[in-house]
């Protein structure tokens, strides 16, 4: 009797098949000054000074004064997201790999993930220093020729909205940092540190991350930013995540929650350009 699908047993391996992850980039381009500070349902106050103007001092003559005001922004910390997941006895009995630990790694990177995309939205929605850098009914069309044009072009607009350079970065998708390899006017890093944050190289005062999840429209209008670490703010007021046994059935349960908000505190810091990828 040859053997068929229903007699052949199926076997467990010791390995487990990871599923592939993409760079977590956009929450480390956040300061996060009140992360721990805040709870879910928080409507945060974030602090700002107004200018102050300086005169001409004459002998006898009174001073115009300033006003302190309150120039704040606020922020909500309103964004929810979960992952809860299951794994029977039966099953956890017949699995040799530890398939819960993988699964808890791939639900933690996945939420992660979710705040990562979130934040990534923030900047490019907030920013507005945009005039010249594309848009959605012209994007730029950008490759090797004239990728380095573009990034030189945000970076002056900073420098004439009085950004430090210090702290600037700007986060493109793959195919740009190919067309920036291409063009060979990168420093490279070398800096396993620098690599492993995803960061790839360094041009025009920038330090030039790559990331998978930069917002576009199926594949084109990709929002590409550039700014600086003072240009955003976040916050998380719950990330837990905790092991149980299922109240109802002989499993247990793996889940996780985020409350999370964040907020474009100076938004004319902040490049925003639409770019398409160029067939050449």
């Amino acid at each position: 009797m040859a053997l068929t699908a229903n007699t052949i047993p199926t076997i467990v391996g010791d390995a487990i098949l990871e599923t592939l992850k993409g760079n977590l980039v956009y929450r480390k381009l956040f300061n996060g000054n009140y992360t721990g500070s805040v709870a879910p349902g928080n409507v945060v106050k974030i602090p700002s000074i107004g200018s102050v103007t300086i005169g001409a001092y004459s002998e006898y003559t009174d001073m115009d004064d300033d006003e302190a005001s309150d120039a704040g922004a606020s922020m909500a910390v309103d964004q929810q997201s979960y992952f809860s997941i299951v794994l029977d006895d039966v099953d956890a009995a017949m699995a040799k790999p530890a398939v819960m630990a993988a699964y808890a790694s791939e639900a933690t990177f996945r939420l992660q993930n979710t705040i990562d995309s979130y934040l990534g939205g923030l900047l490019a929605t907030g920013g507005t220093l945009t005039t010249g850098l594309g848009d959605d009914t012209t994007p730029i069309e950008v490759n090797a020729a004239n990728v380095d044009v573009q990034l030189r072009l945000m970076a002056r607009m900073l420098d004439d909205a009085k950004v430090p350079r210090s702290g600037r970065f700007a986060v493109l998708p793959p195919w740009a940092v190919e067309d920036l390899v291409e063009s060979n006017i990168v420093d490279n890093t070398n800096n396993a540190d620098a690599l492993a944050n995803a960061m790839v190289a360094k041009y025009a005062g920038f330090d030039i991350l790559m990331s998978q999840s930069v917002p576009n429209t199926t594949g084109a209008e990709y929002k590409v930013v550039a700014g600086s670490a003072i240009s955003a703010t976040m916050a998380i007021a719950l990330n837990n995540t905790e092991m149980l046994r299922h109240p109802t059935q002989f499993a247990d349960k793996f889940r996780g929650l985020a409350v999370y908000g964040g907020k474009v505190t100076r938004p004319d810091t902040i490049c925003v350009g639409t770019w398409n990828e160029a067939s050449a």
